[in-house]
């Protein structure tokens, strides 16, 4: 679940971004050789939400970054996701 609070970016990339959280999710999955691929949603009932990246992905954690020009539509929703790639 994303955070109750979220970041103003103001306009400097546009004004379907402005509004941004960014959350680490660590020890969450297990078992991976190498660095799995990550692909993540968001659970929103706003059009213009979007997981602008996943990145700092690990053995064992990744960071999502999720934006909406509103704040109502990232804050406190749940993030899904999934992690595929080679068992060690």
């Amino acid at each position: 679940t994303t955070s109750s609070s979220s970041n103003d970016a103001g306009t400097t990339y546009g004004t379907s971004v402005r509004y941004y959280i960014s959350s680490t999710n660590n020890s969450i999955y297990s078992g991976f050789a190498s660095t799995p691929s990550v692909f993540a949603s968001l659970d929103s009932d706003y059009h213009d939400v979007q997981v602008s990246n996943v990145n700092a992905v690990s053995t064992t954690s990744f960071t999502t970054v999720v934006a909406s020009s509103r704040t109502g539509g990232i804050q406190s929703k749940t993030i899904r996701w999934v992690a595929i790639g080679e068992a060690s």
